[in-house]
């Protein structure tokens, strides 16, 4: 499948051209921003990491999809790692087809996050 920069570059190709959405840097590596906000970028690992609301947090956990990210020592309870394509977690669900939103099970679920964290992140921030 590539790897976590090659997936999330795939992505923010297509999320980046929505309205307020920039590209930008943190941790020195490619991250996604609106209104300047940061709402995902790529970890060390090739993890995505989102900021997503509450419930959608507890989602992720329940599923087992990802985890609770650690920033400067500190649990971040909005920010999670979802396991994807450096791991090879989530094994492909069908062939890649065209469009947003095709691709393997771990894209599919790279794009619905990466699409909640912008929506949150715009609510939270709405100029």
């Amino acid at each position: 499948m590539g790897s976590g920069a090659e997936l999330f570059e795939r992505i923010a190709g297509d999320v980046a051209t929505g309205p307020g959405v920039t590209r930008g840097r943190m941790f020195h590596a490619p991250d996604l921003r609106v209104h300047g906000k940061v709402f995902a970028f790529v970890g060390r690992d090739g993890r995505l990491i989102v900021k997503l609301p509450p419930e959608r947090v507890q989602q992720v956990l329940a599923e087992g999809e990802g985890d609770l990210v650690e920033l400067g020592g500190r649990r971040m309870r909005e920010w999670v790692g979802l396991c994807g394509a450096a791991s090879g977690d989530g094994a492909p669900d069908g062939a890649a087809a065209e469009g947003p939103g095709a691709g393997t099970g771990v894209e599919r679920r790279w794009r619905a996050a990466v699409d909640d964290a912008c929506a949150y992140v715009r609510r939270l921030h709405e100029p």
